[in-house]
């Protein structure tokens, strides 16, 4: 599947512009429910401000053009989602870190037991 044609809930805000920018609606500017393109805009727009088709084209009906349409529904996603966003990029970054200090812990502790495991052969005269 082309995943241009995919906004994913953690796509970042630039993506989710260009994606949408590039969905294909025609070229006459209309808001026919009938064309499959402009439906699944309407469609995601109703969805996010969760209210009916027809409540949404009144809640649109300043908008005049393909780019308008496009660039609302685009701050509606962006908008909808950044808190999912901002927590799942927090909770990575914290993942990455905790599993660099568990590394580094790691190191440390079998340093540290290699050390003392030395001290102990010596001290009952033991080899490897």
């Amino acid at each position: 599947r082309n995943q241009e044609g995919v906004v994913y809930i953690l796509d970042d805000p630039d993506t989710v512009v260009r994606k949408l920018r590039k969905a294909v609606t025609g070229t006459e500017f209309t808001l026919d429910c009938s064309t499959p393109s402009v439906s699944n805009l309407l469609n995601i727009g109703a969805g996010l401000l969760d209210c009916g088709r027809e409540n949404f084209l009144r809640i649109i009906s300043h908008v005049s053009s393909f780019s308008q349409l496009k660039e609302f529904i685009a701050d509606l996603i962006i908008s909808h989602f950044a808190n999912v966003r901002r927590d799942f990029v927090t909770y990575r970054d914290r993942f990455q870190e905790t599993r660099s200090l568990i590394a580094e812990g790691e190191s440390q502790a079998r340093d540290f037991a290699a050390s003392n495991l030395d001290l102990f052969y010596k001290a009952f005269q033991l080899t490897i």
